[in-house]
């Protein structure tokens, strides 16, 4: 009996020791400290779950055999770029910047004594840092830039592109910002954080007097300022006002002294007309920008908008397309407001210059191309490619000259795309763009010459180079900036 309850007691004892050592064990693997990968990634990585998650590799360091994640597969599949540095930043602020060409082959590890530590046997010894605090994936310096993702200050044409990695690189400052009031009876304390910041003048080449920003809840917002605060904060880019009291959420950019035109005005401009019983025609000319309209002197000297009073200089809105553009342009609202974000949207939230004009008493019209881009409740006009001349747009404008002489009309908009498809194909340096911008020029102005009103010439976005062809969407001068004009109809009657 006696052995017995002896050996029941020695085997409670072990289970108690194996539950220790399971329970210690558990308790090493939960006190990983906090780590993030971030910069130019998709999504910050959290490397402490990634360190309990993921197969480490037995390595020999220090006469001893540790555990590690080879380095490059921490970003293998969230990294932006394919070429990247990697910046290694510790606890006391030593920070070294390694060729992510040469980071094959090392490794990030952990210890209690060292926590996040770096394992390299190629690179100089002051690469072996201790106590990680900070990982950033930062884009090669030859990289292209990627206009998906990071912050663009646009400075009239100048594009200036951050990734987020060079964000977090530069010299920024720390503010202590206070996010709440917690009270318990008759004591309150400041809940505070504090926030990485970098000022726009760090990165504009000129002084702020006004800026335009536009972000991803689709708000465009004008501001007076002299400077203001970038925040950068989970991979996103906010603007905090100096004095705090404004802060404008998960930026694409901001335009530094922005035009003070838009492709809103097109809407209010027409109202202001319609108001005053005077017929109002917009010609949508489809991918047209306005650095485009200011080669047109050089390239056509002969054409019509080159001998019209200068163009308005304007921005569009984000995202430069054409359901997004097209919207902001009838409704005189963003896409915040009007619903209308991407190409992936049809339902416009609000009531358009269409309506307008009904309410007015008068008729109105949309002459289209092929398809029904927007739902509006106005009539519509569709065109084909009869001719098969690889434009429907000569169709478009035959159709127009005939029926817009209705005097029941009271709006129209005539939508021309041939300019936006040319620029697709052979860029908006291409032969065929400039063919297609001269063939709309004559139409414009044969339009305008019959029109017995008020007639609104713009776009809905401009466009950019790539290679030999051409495309838009991006935050960047040559998508977002379009001309603008406000010119009397030849058949205006006072």
């Amino acid at each position: 009996m006696f052995k017995e309850r002896n050996e029941k007691r020695i085997a409670l004892l072990f289970l108690a020791f194996c539950l220790v050592l399971l329970l210690a064990g558990c308790r090493q693997e939960a006190t990983v400290q906090p780590l993030l990968l971030k910069g130019d990634v998709w999504e910050e990585v959290k490397l402490q779950e990634v360190w309990q998650s993921q197969e480490r590799e037995k390595i020999e360091w220090n006469d001893q055999e540790i555990e590690g994640i080879p380095l490059e597969s921490l970003a293998r599949e969230a990294r932006i770029y394919t070429d990247n540095d990697w910046l290694l930043v510790a606890e006391d602020g030593f920070m070294v910047r390694l060729d992510g060409k040469t980071v094959e082959g090392t490794y990030l590890s952990y210890s209690d004594e060292s926590q996040w530590f770096y394992v390299s046997k190629k690179h100089p010894v002051n690469s072996r840092i201790k106590r990680i605090k900070e990982l950033i994936l930062v884009k090669a310096e030859e990289a292209e830039a990627n206009f998906e993702t990071g912050f663009t200050l646009i400075e009239g044409k100048d594009n200036r592109h951050f990734s987020y990695g060079q964000l977090y690189t530069r010299d920024y400052e720390v503010l202590q910002v206070v996010e709440g009031v917690s009270r318990l009876e008759d004591i309150s304390i400041d809940v505070m954080k504090q926030k990485r910041v970098l000022r726009i003048s760090q990165l504009a080449s000129v002084k702020p007097d006004q800026v335009l920003m536009m972000n991803h809840a689709g708000q465009v917002l004008y501001r007076t300022i002299s400077d203001g605060y970038l925040e950068l904060e989970n991979g996103q880019v906010h603007y905090r006002s100096l004095d705090g009291s404004e802060v404008v959420r998960d930026l694409y950019g901001i335009m530094v002294n922005p035009p003070a035109h838009s492709v809103m005005d097109a809407y209010y401009d027409a109202v202001h007309y319609m108001d005053r019983e005077i017929p109002v025609l917009t010609l949508f000319l489809d991918g047209f920008s306005y650095w485009e309209y200011l080669s047109l002197s050089d390239r056509i000297p002969e054409a019509y908008m080159a001998q019209l009073p200068a163009a308005k200089q304007a921005t569009t809105i984000y995202k430069p397309v054409t359901n997004a553009g097209f919207a902001a342009m009838i409704t005189g609202q963003p896409p915040a407001v009007n619903g209308i974000y991407d190409r992936s949207f049809r339902e416009v939230k609000v009531p358009t210059v269409f309506d307008y004009a009904l309410e007015k008493g008068g008729e109105s019209l949309l002459v289209e191309g092929e398809v029904k881009i927007l739902s509006t409740t106005c009539p519509i006009m569709l065109h084909m490619d009869e001719n098969q001349n690889g434009t429907s747009d000569d169709e478009i404008f035959k159709s127009a000259m005939e029926t817009l002489t209705d005097p029941s009309l009271l709006y129209a908009m005539v939508h021309f795309h041939s300019i936006d498809d040319a620029g697709h194909v052979s860029g908006p340096e291409g032969a065929l763009t400039w063919e297609r911008i001269e063939m709309i020029d004559g139409y414009v102005e044969e339009l305008v010459e019959a029109w017995p009103g008020m007639v609104i010439i713009t776009a809905d976005h401009g466009m950019h180079a790539v290679g030999a062809e051409g495309s838009h969407g991006d935050f960047r001068s040559e998508d977002l900036t379009i001309p603008y004009w406000i010119v009397q109809g030849g058949n205006y009657e006072n």
